[in-house]
């Protein structure tokens, strides 16, 4: 049975979801600076530059998806106990165009980028950008789920 012909266009809700998903963010979420990396000359081969460096940060608001704190495991190795943590972050892609890609040219967040929370103080690194979940819902993509982990610090 095909599907209902008189419920095909969705451009009305799709708006609608996306401007109440904003504004749940908004109300419910913490502001995050959201560091771009700036890439000198980057490895193709190992997917990395050792001599990037930051320089701007953009407020933005994020909702946290673990409210509860830090998810990750407790890895034991030859070196000793590895503590991983892990917080995921939920932001609008209309509200990282509108307050981060007129500024850099990015379109969507990267991998390797950074993220200041100042709620505890800490910065995080992005290890993956999640871009399809919720998985288009109506029709469409709203938010990135940003997976991050507490930064190491090198020479940046």
């Amino acid at each position: 049975m095909p599907t209902n012909p008189y419920f095909q266009d969705h451009q009305g809700e799709q708006d609608l979801e996306e401007s109440i998903a904003i504004e749940i963010i908004q109300m419910a979420g913490k502001d995050i600076y959201y560091i771009p990396r700036n890439l000198l000359r980057p490895d193709v081969i190992f997917g990395e530059d050792p001599s990037s460096y930051f320089t701007q940060s953009f407020p933005i608001e994020a909702y946290l998806t673990q409210p509860q704190g830090f998810a990750g495991t407790d890895i034991v190795n030859q070196f000793g106990i590895e503590i991983k943590q892990k917080m995921n972050f939920m932001i609008s892609r209309s509200r990282f165009t509108d307050l981060i890609g007129i500024y850099t040219n990015l379109s969507f967040p990267r991998v390797g980028d950074l993220v200041y929370l100042p709620l505890n103080k800490m910065i995080m690194e992005i290890n993956y950008v999640k871009h399809q979940d919720p998985f288009y819902t109506l029709g469409r993509n709203w938010a990135y789920i940003l997976e991050c982990e507490p930064f190491t610090y090198s020479y940046e």
